[in-house]
């Protein structure tokens, strides 16, 4: 592994640390998160809405694993922090968010 990616892991593994607790994931989360998995992929999610998939990334891939497209379009593309957290994913679980 080069340094660059060293880097990056570093960084996104301190940042996951500090993302939503998993032990405060109750079962209305899970059930609100699996309506929003299974609308129509055409639905255009609000902002709330893709903020909680979001911060339920590791219960998406834990429970849903079809819900990586979806998850995808939660992403801010535009967030340098959000970018490493999914190409760290891709990387270091051999493309399993």
């Amino acid at each position: 592994m080069n340094e660059k990616v060293k880097t990056v892991f570093v960084c996104v593994c301190g940042l996951l640390l500090t993302q939503l607790d998993p032990s405060k994931v109750t079962s209305h989360h899970l059930r609100e998160l699996q309506k929003m998995i299974e609308r129509d992929p055409m639905h255009d999610h609000h902002e709330q809405e893709k903020e909680m998939i979001w911060q339920l990334r590791h219960e998406c891939r834990e429970h849903f694993p079809q819900s990586l497209p979806k998850l995808l379009t939660c992403v801010h593309w535009d967030n340098h922090i959000d970018v490493a957290i999914v190409s760290c994913a891709f990387y270091w679980t051999g493309c399993c968010f």
